[in-house]
């Protein structure tokens, strides 16, 4: 069982809109949900150019990313919802001018791909030229209503044409959880969660690992915190993001073991943050065996010597003509194979142990030798 990325709930604040769990805030005026300068925000920019609130209340957030004539987005931290609540904001324009003005509130899965657009609001009408919302230099107060359930990110988007005004956006309450640590400050503006994910393999296994949630133009680099458990191969993913890796585990790992992730050039942050596999490794079973000489007609009899992982083991054999399999309860067991005519070599196909790990069978192959028996000559009689 897998649990993706440290949980974090926010207390319940009494809010202009009442009292609320689990709510997520940012208010770009006060210290609320930020650590040093983390806004818990990605592509964005704090500005106090004409801004929303009073005159000792100057700071409000606008989109970063240019996407047209201008358009602007930032997007918000990883949030689950639950159905129930709203999505409340204040935003206004900073000046009228311009031929089209318009804030979508876009739903996002968390590979960043539009789900749907949740509500739309016009400023300028590029067709009619008029403001349809009334004077949008006004602060304006939007409450979307939360109809989802899931985890996802919220764009805010705005479309422009003409003219260089923009939109500003304060005082944001999201009824849903957090689901990334406002305690990692980065020092820039933008929080990400340590991700800690938990699985337990068997040695011998060729795994993928791949970063939850991979910012695009991030790169990773890989390696075990202490005790290395087999070879890492960053080769899967073209270029140098290497958000995906394969792990070729060693045969002979077993125990516990830590595969981090750390992200080496961080688009948005100016410190790192990383992601951590907790790893808990099964062993392998061993097998040695070897088959007695008998002479031709008699029973063969194999000798199974087994270590590592506990048993009861299953063993598949292959004698040349047919395949057959056989439970062992004992570390040295014996098992009668079947009479040969003739010398043969059996190979062991698998071998599975109690923990239901297959161990390693290259090389187990075993003759079965067989002796002539001596013949009598003629009895001459004087």
């Amino acid at each position: 069982m897998r649990r993706v990325g440290l949980i974090y709930g926010l207390i319940g604040m009494l809010l202009a809109f009442g009292l609320r769990g689990q709510t997520v805030v940012q208010n770009f005026n006060q210290s609320v949900n930020q650590i040093g300068d983390c806004w818990q925000w990605q592509d964005m920019e704090i500005t106090t150019k004409n801004s929303i609130n009073s005159a000792n209340q100057k700071k409000a957030l606008t989109g970063k990313v240019v996407d047209g004539d201008p358009a602007y987005h930032f997007t918000s931290p990883i949030i689950e919802y639950n159905g129930s609540g709203f999505i409340d904001f204040r935003h206004k324009l900073d000046f009228a001018n311009g031929t089209h003005r318009e804030l979508q509130i876009q739903l996002l899965d968390v590979n960043e791909n539009l789900v749907q657009v949740l509500h739309s609001h016009v400023y300028i009408d590029s067709a009619t030229g008029t403001y349809p919302n009334g004077t949008p230099t006004n602060v304006i107060q939007t409450a979307v209503p939360v109809t989802f359930t899931g985890i996802y990110i919220l764009r805010f988007y705005f479309i422009s044409s003409g003219g260089s005004s923009f939109a500003m956006v304060d005082d944001i309450y999201i009824d849903g959880q957090d689901m990334s640590d406002p305690g990692n400050d980065n020092g820039y503006g933008y929080c990400r969660a340590d991700d800690n994910i938990y699985d337990t393999l068997c040695a011998g296994a060729n795994e993928l690992y791949t970063v939850p949630y991979p910012v695009s133009g991030s790169d990773w680099t890989w390696t075990f915190l202490g005790t290395s458990g087999g070879r890492i191969d960053s080769t899967l993913i073209y270029g140098q993001e290497d958000t995906t890796v394969g792990v070729r585990w060693d045969i002979t790992a077993s125990g516990d073991y830590i595969l981090e992730a750390t992200e080496i050039k961080p688009p948005y942050n100016t410190t790192s943050y990383s992601v951590e596999y907790n790893l808990h490794v099964l062993p392998a079973p061993t097998l040695s065996w070897s088959i007695d000489s008998v002479c031709q007609g008699d029973m063969h009899t194999a000798t199974l010597t087994f270590g590592g992982a506990t048993g009861p083991w299953e063993v598949t054999f292959f004698d040349g003509d047919s395949t057959f399999s056989q439970s062992f309860t004992d570390s040295i067991s014996l098992f009668n194979l079947g009479v040969y005519d003739t010398t043969r070599t059996l190979q062991i196909q698998s071998i599975i142990a109690g923990n239901g790990c297959a161990g390693d069978t290259t090389g187990l192959q075993a003759v079965s030798w067989v002796r002539g028996r001596p013949t009598l000559g003629p009895i001459w009689h004087y």
